[in-house]
């Protein structure tokens, strides 16, 4: 689904924003991240970007004993 190239290796977080504003989200799973980065060279790209996002915010929640990762809109 993703398509990157020496250019676009710069925009995980746009593509997770453009993700979540056309399917009218307001949070995505860290699943719904590994859906989207289907690849190896892309899911390299988005770990080492994850730390860096300035307009996502990451939440950690526990469900069921175990915990799982969120991404946000970071309140402006």
């Amino acid at each position: 689904m993703v398509c990157l190239s020496n250019q676009s290796e710069l925009f995980s977080e746009q593509y997770l924003i453009a993700y979540m504003e056309a399917t009218n989200r307001k949070e995505l799973s860290f699943d719904d991240c590994l859906f989207l980065f289907k690849k190896e060279k892309e899911r390299r790209i988005f770990y080492s970007q994850m730390k860096d996002f300035s307009s996502l915010r990451r939440i950690d929640r526990t469900l069921g004993g175990k915990n799982k990762i969120y991404f946000v809109f970071s309140k402006k």
